[in-house]
């Protein structure tokens, strides 16, 4: 989701159901100098210092919510992303497991890692264009058949995260990281994890490890 004003600033790694003998076994889908491999609304999207960065204003803004789409296909794969949020109202997010409903305007529909400047949504999975807000930050639920907003069918698999732990480890306006699993069923399921980083050294999309995060896991089945 993204408002008016915001910039977005994203570096990618993809750990798919593939070895890479590189990295820890992670292989970058952004080469780190231009949108190669990827599709969006060029006044929007653009590479600035290496890093994909996205931006709206008050005299470039966007009716609907548009993303910039990867051009490949994985099977089960770890998505980690290096991420900051600058705006108040900045809110985005990263889609997985989505589908492109309308290639010309960049609109997709599926699971959203989501974040926001306020850390209100940050860690939480959002199905855009389908049953909206699935898992709230800090919560580990397991999303049951005939889930609505309005009707929530979720089962707890665990405690939630207490705010306080969740607010640590989220750097508002400082880069963090976003861990995004996905594996296939059964059963289906889907987590999203975050936690801060010190500011890189290198160009954002630089390799590593995952790192352990303070935000709960969530999890899906449809």
């Amino acid at each position: 989701m993204i408002p008016r004003s915001f910039r977005l600033i994203l570096g990618f790694l993809l750990l798919a159901n593939f070895a890479f003998a590189d990295h820890h076994g992670f292989h970058s889908i952004f080469n780190g100098k231009d949108l190669t491999g990827w599709s969006g609304d060029p006044k929007i999207w653009r590479v600035e210092d290496g890093v994909i960065t996205g931006q709206t204003t008050a005299a470039n803004p966007i009716e609907t919510n548009t993303f910039l789409i990867w051009d490949g296909e994985v099977a089960d794969f770890e998505l980690q992303v290096e991420f900051k949020l600058t705006g108040d109202s900045a809110n985005s997010g990263v889609q997985y497991r989505s589908t492109v409903l309308d290639a010309e305007n960049w609109i997709v529909g599926g699971y959203q890692a989501d974040m926001d400047y306020q850390n209100r949504y940050t860690g939480m999975i959002y199905e855009e264009r389908g049953r909206g807000i699935l898992v709230r930050p800090g919560k580990r639920l397991d999303v049951m058949p005939g889930h609505t907003m309005k009707s929530p069918a979720v089962v707890a698999l665990g405690a939630d995260t207490p705010e306080s732990v969740l607010n640590s480890g989220i750097g508002q306006g400082e880069w963090n990281r976003l861990l995004t699993t996905a594996a296939a069923p059964p059963p289906a399921t889907t987590s999203t994890a975050c936690s801060r980083r010190s500011p890189p050294t290198a160009t954002p999309n630089t390799p590593g490890p995952p790192e352990p995060s303070p935000c709960k896991f969530t999890a899906d089945r449809r």
